[in-house]
Order: structure tokens, then C-alpha cells, then sequence
């Protein structure tokens, strides 16, 4: 009977031992399969974060490249910015005291000619005046049209402007007064620069090259500034090229005007009559008329038959010994 039984045993061993090695090899091919998806999953994943990665650097790219560094600081603290235009702002509020020993009977600006001689009742006189009229406000607006073309426009007023209203009897109601107002357009791939409007003369010396705002005018306080000093604002057009990061070359076609004391009121014949800037027939050759149209009738102007054109060259070497002796250096041919 054992003998019988073992037989049995035996039997079914051998008939469930191919069924349980197939059964090994399907859980096999299973597993391989689930791994491969696994694989197939993850490389998928990779190459999600790959792409995202490269869209990540691409957006920090562009926003680099946006903010790359520009002739301006795109909206600096204490500049104002507005669809794709900053606006710096710029003044002070002034208060100045005046003491002369010989009276001028005048503000800020001390005219020298008209000093009194010892004969004069104010050459005795002292005056003194406080005044808040060199009190000044401008507003530079600056933005790129292109990569490589800047636009800046600039304005600046104070209040020297002394209509026949203003005076200092209660209110001390004086005019604001033009100073400066000019668009200037740059292009930084070729270093050339144009302006149009009214700035400070070419033949006014700048602080460093061709600067159109940056005047280096006297530290002082009377607003005639010193004798010899040519500070001209004047309305006109130049334009000025970089030649290299040192030297620049400049052109400029101003408004040759200006007014005369006195010169209608001539030695013979008899002053200007009839409309405002006609000359009268009798006056010198020399001798101009009053204002017209726009222009103030009590004051005499200039004949203007060509402009003034100035050329300048200004060389700022890096040597900071050098810069004050080389700076505002060139050839002044006028057209008169």
C-alpha cells in the first residue's frame, strides 16, 4: 500500500512540474512588462521636466535680455514710468539774498553796465532784496524707439520772467520763464546724436563732452553768472558724433538773435516809427528796430540774416588730470 501511494505522489509531481515552471515564466514576462512601462513612464516624466526646464530658462532668458542695461534705467527709484516712457524730475526751490553796495535797482542779475558812476544818487545807495525767482523745475522723458535708438525730450523753466504785472509792490507775482526745451535723438550702433530745440549754446562749455543739459556754469550765486562766461540758451539744431569713448565732433546752427539797449534812439534822424519792426528811413545803418510780432515793442532786436554756425570738438580723456585742461577745446567759425 505505501509502495502504491508513493507511486501516486510521484506521479502527480511530475505532471504539476511543467505547469508550475510555465506558471513561473508568464509572472516573469509580467514583471518585464510592468518594468518596461515603468522605464517608459519615467522616461516620459524626463522629458516633461527637460521641456519644462528649457521653457523656464528660455522666459529667464527674455526677461534678462529685456532688462539688459540700456542707456536709462528702465523705472529707476525716483523716476516715474509710463507705457514704456520714464520721466525724471528735477528742481529746487531757491531762496537768495542780495546785498550791493552801489543800488542796481535789480534782482538776481547783476547787470554791469549798469553800475553807477559817482555822479548817480545810487552810487551812495546801497540795496538789498531777497528773491525766490531762481526757483526752477524741468522734466526729462526719456524711452528706446528701437534696439539701438534713444529718444529724450527735456524741459526746464524758472521764474526771471518779469512781465509789466510783475513786480514787487504786494504779491511779487513774477512770470515763469522758458529755459530749455529740446528732443534729442541718439543711435548707439552708429554714436550719433541730433537736437532740435532750445538748449544751451554749442559754445557754452559742458562738464563733459557734448552734454546739451550739463553746462559747467560758475559756482555763483548772482544769476548774470561772471563776464566772459558764454551762457547762451538759444534755440537751434546740431548735431555731434562719437568718435571713439574720448572725442566727439560737433556741429550746430543757433538763433543769432539778440537785443540792444538804446538802438533806437540815434545821434541823427529820428527813431523807428510806424509798424513794429519796420525801420525808419533816418536811423543808422547800424541801428535796429523794436520788437514785432511776439516779441516785446519796448525792446530793440537784431538783424538776423544767417544763422550762427558753430563747430566743437571736445576730448574727455580718462586721465582725470587731463580732463579739466582738454575739456571744451575747439574751433568756433561763426557766419555773422
Amino acid at each position: 500500500m505505501r509502495i502504491l501511494g508513493g507511486i501516486l505522489l510521484g506521479s502527480m509531481l511530475l505532471s504539476a512540474g511543467p505547469a508550475l515552471a510555465e506558471d513561473d515564466a508568464s509572472e516573469l514576462r509580467a514583471l518585464k512588462a510592468r518594468l518596461k512601462q515603468l522605464e517608459q513612464k519615467m522616461e516620459t516624466q524626463a522629458r516633461k521636466e527637460e521641456a519644462l526646464a528649457a521653457r523656464q530658462n528660455a522666459i529667464q532668458n527674455a526677461q534678462m535680455t529685456a532688462k539688459a542695461p540700456v542707456p536709462f534705467d528702465p523705472c529707476a527709484s525716483g523716476k516715474l514710468c509710463y507705457k514704456g516712457v520714464t520721466f525724471t524730475f528735477g528742481g529746487w526751490v531757491d531762496l537768495t539774498g542780495i546785498y550791493r553796495s552801489r543800488n542796481l535797482a535789480s534782482d538776481s542779475g547783476s547787470v554791469y553796465n549798469f553800475i553807477p558812476f559817482p555822479q548817480s544818487k545810487n552810487y551812495n545807495t546801497g540795496e538789498s532784496r531777497f528773491t525766490a525767482r531762481q526757483t526752477r523745475f524741468s522734466v526729462l522723458a526719456e524711452a528706446n524707439a528701437t534696439e539701438n535708438v534713444h529718444v529724450a525730450g527735456y524741459g526746464e523753466l524758472d521764474f526771471e520772467g518779469a512781465a509789466q504785472t510783475a513786480n514787487s509792490v504786494a504779491t511779487n507775482s513774477f512770470n515763469p520763464r522758458l529755459r530749455q526745451a529740446s528732443i534729442e535723438i541718439d543711435r548707439s550702433d552708429l554714436g550719433l546724436h541730433v537736437l532740435a530745440g532750445q538748449s544751451w549754446s554749442l559754445n557754452t562749455p559742458s562738464k563733459a563732452g557734448i552734454d546739451p543739459r550739463g553746462a559747467d556754469t560758475p559756482g555763483v550765486i548772482d544769476f548774470e553768472l561772471v563776464p566772459g562766461f558764454i551762457g547762451a540758451r538759444q534755440p537751434g539744431v546740431r548735431a555731434w558724433q562719437d568718435i571713439g569713448p574720448e572725442f566727439k565732433l560737433a556741429v550746430s546752427a543757433e538763433n543769432p538773435q539778440t537785443s540792444f539797449f538804446g538802438g533806437n534812439n540815434p545821434l541823427v534822424g529820428t527813431p523807428a516809427v510806424g509798424p513794429q519792426g519796420v525801420l525808419n528811413p533816418n536811423l543808422l545803418v547800424n541801428l535796429t528796430g523794436p520788437g514785432g510780432s511776439f516779441f516785446n515793442s519796448l525792446n530793440n532786436v537784431s538783424l538776423n540774416h544767417v544763422p550762427d554756425i558753430t563747430v566743437k570738438g571736445a576730448w574727455d580723456p580718462r586721465a582725470r588730470a587731463l580732463q579739466a585742461a582738454c575739456r571744451g577745446v575747439g574751433a568756433l567759425p561763426r557766419l555773422l
